[in-house]
């Protein structure tokens, strides 16, 4: 009897170490929303912490432009690029918004907007284009930019001179994976080929 009961108090030991699949293994974020705009593209950035309820700081998403060289820990390139890092937890990876752990490079995720993805056609490819969708850790990141003014045209090389970004911070219970999921439509052959017509 008495060793029926250390068993069994053994599996409960055991059972309680292994990691839940809900999402009640990720602290709960508090839902926010927040915009900027940004006339000065080269400066562009900012550092918006994610709490919980009591405030405490949970996740840091940092979006920054290509210019930016003040964050050591990452190699921000583009338009604007985002980082969501833990800051409760050890990673392995750059940022969360990655959907593998054999991370190859810094941008090689949809954190990295380009001004070829806010091109005509680009712009509206849902989760590739100029609106990004991050799904983990029990929340749902929205990253949209918008109010998009070229030099000229969106059709040409022009750059773009202004624009602003919203991002929008939602508890999901359907999201228990520790990074972001991938989006349901396929990538688009012009993410990462940007000599690519938005067509294709």
């Amino acid at each position: 009897m008495i060793r029926i009961v250390y068993a069994l108090a053994i599996a409960s030991t055991l059972l309680a170490s292994l990691p839940s699949h809900s999402t009640e293994r990720w602290p709960q974020v508090q839902n926010l929303q927040k915009a900027y705009n940004f006339d000065d593209v080269a400066g562009a950035g900012f550092d918006l912490p994610l709490t919980d309820r009591d405030g405490r700081q949970l996740y840091s998403l940092r979006c920054h432009s290509g210019l930016y060289e003040a964050d050591s820990g990452f190699d921000y390139s583009g338009l604007l690029d985002c980082r969501l890092v833990s800051l409760y937890s050890k990673e392995v990876v750059s940022t969360l918004l990655t959907e593998t752990l054999k991370q190859t490079t810094d941008w090689t995720n949809r954190g990295r907007f380009l001004t070829a993805h806010l091109r005509t056609g680009c712009a509206t490819y849902p989760d590739w284009g100029q609106r990004r969708k991050f799904r983990l850790r029990g929340m749902d990141i929205d990253i949209s930019l918008s109010d998009v003014k070229f030099g000229t045209s969106p059709n040409t090389n022009s750059k773009v001179q202004s624009y602003s970004v919203e991002v929008t911070v939602k508890k999901d219970p359907t999201s228990a994976t520790s990074l972001t999921l991938r989006p349901t439509s396929p990538e688009p052959p012009w993410f990462y080929h940007t000599d690519l017509p938005c067509s294709q």
